[in-house]
């Protein structure tokens, strides 16, 4: 392989790996809704009864925005702190460790890709009239 592919190789793997890890983050994000929703209901209901992968979604409905933004900011607080019924609760608890080893995977791939654009871009000269090359 021509060094000169180097970065088009490193921005396709990173962007690759990005999209296929938050799946996977999300994936482990609606099972961890659906384990609370089945094992913690009151908590999920206070939680802004965010969408999970199976009976939560159906009892949320098609489109209920605030479920959606209460699912969003769950994943992002789940990732930085576990909650307190999840703390003992060894289902819980590797659901979420899960979840944030596939988002810093995820994160990992993002800085990569964005790495390997922005080589990408210098290697073709883009810039170059720009900054006065």
């Amino acid at each position: 392989m021509p060094v000169e592919m180097l970065p088009l190789v490193l921005a396709g793997v990173g962007l690759v790996g990005f999209a296929y890890s938050i799946s996977m983050a999300k994936r482990f994000a609606g099972k961890l809704v659906e384990y609370q929703y089945e094992n913690h209901r009151d908590i999920w209901i206070s939680d802004g009864r965010p969408p999970g992968e199976g009976e939560s979604k159906k009892e949320v409905g098609f489109g209920n925005l605030s479920s959606i933004q209460a699912g969003g900011s769950l994943f992002w607080r789940w990732y930085q702190e576990t909650p307190d019924w999840a703390i003992g609760d060894i289902n819980a608890v590797n659901l979420l460790a899960r979840l944030r080893r596939w988002t810093i995977v995820a994160i990992c791939g993002w800085i990569l890709g964005a790495l390997g654009l922005v080589a990408v871009i210098f290697q073709t000269g883009v810039f170059d009239s720009f900054l006065g090359l």
